[in-house]
């Protein structure tokens, strides 16, 4: 069962969490402010020439981000946004063809 909440689809067999409540206020302002480090620019120093690299300008379809050790994934606008879980509990593979990303554990076929 998926319940919404501004634009925002999670898990309800997920345990909601401060860390997974933070990790999707940080993902809502990476991708409305279209850039990967949203810090004002008092905070962040700026390499001009490399910056473009930043943007997220189309949003992605798919946004991978290593935030915590806790595996999340969430649907924002159209932009499926995921933190994998780290190699040594298990791996992940993420299919573009159907827009979906997989989670699997050591041993598992």
């Amino acid at each position: 069962m998926q319940a919404s909440n501004h634009g925002i689809i999670f898990s309800l067999s997920k345990i909601f969490t401060y860390q997974f409540y933070f990790a999707i206020q940080k993902i809502k302002i990476i991708l409305r402010q279209c850039h990967l480090i949203p810090f004002s620019m008092k905070m962040k120093h700026i390499y001009w020439p490399l910056d473009y690299t930043l943007r997220l300008y189309p949003t992605p379809d798919v946004l991978i981000l290593a935030a915590s050790n806790e595996m999340w994934k969430s649907q924002l606008d159209d932009c499926l946004c995921i933190n994998p879980k780290p190699f040594a509990h298990g791996w992940g593979y993420y299919q573009p063809n159907i827009n979906e990303y997989m989670s699997k554990e050591h041993g598992e076929d």
